[in-house]
């Protein structure tokens, strides 16, 4: 069973090319920079179609993008790659490739309007990016909880760039190629 994290506003901080002056971040927690995306080797690209898959990893979670459709949020699952032992919590920080535009989160419950992936109308950039934050904070695991179910806000094509971190310890990298 995939689990939706819930809680409060944005906890951690963003790197410096990753930080969103409309959410405050914490500075409690400090989150590692991002690497070039030309260093990570870790790659997959979103399902184009109704009958196709992908699946990435991302340190200890199997990520799992849906179809992407601009001006939507994606849906993208994290499955525990371990079910039977906790793990967490993490914080998962990204950005655009080709620019470094930050990506934004929604793994919360309430992030989202009611019916936003029903809506005929893509939303704007602005609208899609108020609905995450530049750096989200998954709890820790209980033991049989399958992962967390949520959204990645990709404001346009192309490769972006996912880092999971515990604390200051880097999980994991993945660049995920968007398209349509």
């Amino acid at each position: 069973m995939l689990a939706s994290c819930s809680g409060g506003g944005p906890v951690g901080s963003a790197s410096a090319r990753a930080s969103s002056s409309a959410q405050a971040p914490s500075s409690s927690l400090i989150t590692p920079s991002l690497p070039p995306c030309d260093a990570v080797q870790n790659r997959i690209v979103t399902p184009v179609g109704d009958n196709t898959t992908a699946q990435g990893v991302l340190g200890p979670l199997y990520v799992r993008p849906y179809q992407f459709a601009l001006g939507r949020p994606t849906k993208v699952g994290l499955v525990l790659a371990n079910m039977a032992s906790p793990v967490g919590p993490f914080t998962m920080s990204g950005e655009r490739c080709s620019d470094h535009h930050p990506l934004y989160f929604a793994y919360r419950d309430g992030d989202l309007p009611p019916a936003t992936t029903a809506q005929p109308q893509p939303v704007s950039v602005a609208q899609l990016e108020s609905w995450g934050r530049t750096v989200e904070t998954l709890p820790a695991s209980v033991s049989g909880q399958g992962g967390y179910t949520g959204y990645m806000l990709f404001t346009s094509p192309g490769a972006w760039l996912v880092q999971l971190a515990s604390g200051t310890q880097v999980l994991g990298q993945l660049v995920i190629d968007v398209r349509t």
